[in-house]
Parts: structure tokens; sequence; C-alpha cells
């Protein structure tokens, strides 16, 4: 045996190690109800959750909690994919609304009734630049070969940015995987060192972001997921800590058809949307564009065909008026809300026009603010009345049992 070429480098002078700092790494679990089925996941079994993403990924250091609430959905999760795309949309949702989650990883844990087919799904985003789209889904099991390890490590890997390593019959793998041959077929390619059990993984194990077995990371994805750590922007949004009041916006491209769903108004930082090919429009009672917004839509990894979109909009002062929220594109319009309590008001030169949705709201009360005297009890979506010019107004729309109430000034 050859003592002298024991050496590496070969040239046994040590090379100087690259250190590089990276933001740490905040993640929160999220126990998942969903058909009646609760996943499991406690602060006991966190880590193992975590075991293998710790092992592969640039993590360095990093913090982990469980969300204290159950997350319950009416929707039911099959092996086929149906359920998944619509779940991470509602928990993306919850992870920007629940204070301090857009600070945070989220990783939502569901328990299904199979054991083969789709076992997570996750958001790759645009860019390490913004805060959104840091959510993920997977199953429970952690049993057996740490499959449910296994699957956080790859859905937290597309949170990375990572695309699929091409293996395993996947549809949309990487364009920029590389085209060495040590690389084919999704192979790590390089020598990789598990830290825990002390062991060098073979060049021939497959990539994580693949679907081949036994797998590792290469160095591919371990330079890219690096990269992406040290740019990420993770938490508040630069220049603007503070919350206030906003409108939430939300919805997804699901395999050919596009939903926006029902928007709602909230109180958090601000997460403004990716300017992209897609307009998000507010439409008065008169059919006038009152604000828009464009926006991009972000890929759903693991579900072709899937992408989806959320951010929030500052909320306007008169947004009562809006009565239509719809997304639209250069071929015209591709979604909407119609909203049934929203009034508008148009001044004439000696009364006010007050118009709302009849069908839904068939009496309408207004007061007077200040004093409370009701100036006027209107029917059929449209009425007029007199006020002072920049009185304190409120508008009491009844469905027949109960009531929304609007104050707005009399312009």
């Amino acid at each position: 045996m050859d003592e002298t070429n024991n050496f590496f480098p070969s040239s046994g002078t040590p090379k100087n190690l690259d250190t590089q700092s990276i933001p740490l790494f905040p993640i929160t679990f999220v126990v998942v109800n969903q058909n009646n089925l609760t996943g499991e996941v406690t602060t006991d079994t966190m880590d193992e959750f975590l075991d293998l993403l710790l092992r592969m990924h640039p993590i360095g250091k990093h913090t982990s909690q469980l969300r204290l609430q159950t997350y319950t959905t009416n929707l039911k999760l099959s092996n086929t994919g149906s359920g998944w795309s619509e779940l991470l949309s509602e928990l993306d949702t919850v992870r920007n609304n629940d204070a301090g989650g857009s600070s945070q990883y989220y990783y939502g844990v569901v328990k299904v009734d199979y054991q083969q087919g789709v076992a997570g799904v996750g958001y790759i985003p645009s860019s390490a630049n913004n805060s959104g789209f840091r959510t993920a889904i997977g199953w429970d099991y952690l049993t057996p070969a740490s499959s449910g390890s296994y699957v956080l490590a790859h859905e937290l890997g597309h949170n990375f940015g990572r695309e699929h390593a091409p293996c395993g019959n996947v549809a949309d793998a990487d364009p920029l995987w590389p085209k060495e041959s040590s690389y084919s077929n999704g192979k790590i390619s390089a020598y990789g060192f598990d830290r825990v059990t002390k062991e060098l993984i073979p060049t021939t194990y497959f990539d994580l972001m693949g679907y081949c077995e036994p797998q590792w990371i290469s160095d591919y994805t371990y330079k890219n997921v690096l990269a992406f750590r040290k740019k990420s922007s993770l938490g508040k949004t630069a220049g603007d800590n503070s919350e206030r009041p906003q409108v939430w916006i939300w919805g997804r491209y699901d395999s050919g058809r596009f939903i926006l769903e029902p928007a709602f108004q909230t109180t958090m930082v601000p997460l403004p949307p990716e300017p992209g090919p897609y307009r998000l429009e507010g439409i008065d009672a008169q059919g006038q564009v009152v604000f828009f917004y464009d926006f991009q839509t972000t890929k759903v990894a693991d579900l072709l065909n899937h992408e989806h979109f959320s951010f929030s909009i500052d909320r306007p002062a008169d947004y009562e008026r809006i009565l239509t929220l719809r997304v639209r594109d250069d071929t015209g319009i591709l979604a909407q809300q119609q909203g049934t309590a929203a009034i508008q008001l148009q001044p004439a030169k000696t009364h006010t026009v007050l118009q709302w949705h009849a069908e839904s709201y068939p009496l309408v009360v207004i007061r007077d603010h200040t004093t409370g005297a009701i100036l006027a009890l209107a029917r059929g979506g449209t009425t007029s009345f007199v006020a002072t010019p920049g009185a304190q107004l409120t508008a009491v729309l009844s469905d027949g049992v109960q009531s929304e109430t609007y104050a707005f000034t009399n312009p």
C-alpha cells in the first residue's frame, strides 16, 4: 500500500477554509388538521423532522418553534395531489397574518390516509430579496427511513429557490442542472460528508431535490442554497416595519384556471406585490377602476402547472366603495370577486347619491353619526339624501337579520 499519497490536497499543503456568514434560519412548525386527521409533530419531535435538513443544507444557526394553535382546514388531501395546492395557499396566508409570521419559515405537518403519493409541496420563491412564500407542507411519517425528514429537507430546498434535480421522471427539472456526465440522472457528482455519522457519501448518490434514492445533497444544490441563504431578507419589509391596515389579496393559478380568493381586511406589516404580468383592479359601482396593482405569481413545486399569488395593499380610506376585485392580464379578465357590502357615494348639487348591492341588503339606514338621527330609510340599491357637506354619517346595511355598519364623510 502506497502511504505517500494519503493527503488531501495531494500537495500536502492545507487549503484555507472558506467560512461564510448566513442569516439565522427560523422555522415554525404548524399542526394541520385535515379530513379529521391531525398531523403529529411536537416540541419533542421537531428535531427529528429537521435532522436531514441540518445534516445536508447550509443552515448554520437556527431556531424552531411549534405554533400554539392547530390550523384546521375543510380540505381533504389525496395521494394524487388534490387539496395540497389550496392548503399551501391557506397556510401561506396564515403565516403572513400571524404576528411575527413573516419573519419565519412555516412548515405545515399533515396526517394523510395513504402511504404512497404526494408527500409534500412547497413554494419556489422568485428571489431571496423578499420575505414572501417561505411556506411548505409535508406528511408526518417519521418512519420508515425518516420519510418526513427527507420530505422537509426536499420542500425547504424549494423554499431556498431550488428546482427539481433530473431524476425520477420529474416533469419540471431544473433547466440549469449541470451537464457534466458526473451529474447525469441527478447524481451528486462530488463526495458528500455526513457530519453526524462521520461518513463519506458516495458520488453515486442522487440529489435530494430529485425523486431517486439513495439521496444526499450535491455541491451544485449546496452552493445555490448557500447563495440564496446569504441574500435572504426574510422578515420585515425594508424601510417599513410598522403594522398598518391592509387588504390581503390571494389566489392561485391551478392547471389553467385562475382563482381569486375572497380578500379580507387585516392589520399587518405590508407585503407589497412584486411587479409582473398580472393586474389586480379595484372597481366601484359605476365600473370605474379605483386602484390597480401589478403582480406576479410564484411557482408551487411538486404540483405541475400550479402557481400562487399573495400580497397586501394599503387599505384605502374609501375602500367601502369597492364593489369588485378582479385580476386581468393582456388577454382580459381572468378572475374576480363581487362584493356585497360596498357602498358608493356621489355628490350632486343639492343632495348625495348612495348606491349599494340591493339583493344582499334590501334596506339601508342612513344616520347622522353625531346625533344618531335617521336621514333616510332606503331600498332598491340607490337613494339620495340631504346632509351637510363634511358631515359624519353612518350607513347601516341590513340583510333582513344581520347588519353591516359603515362610517363615512358626506362629500
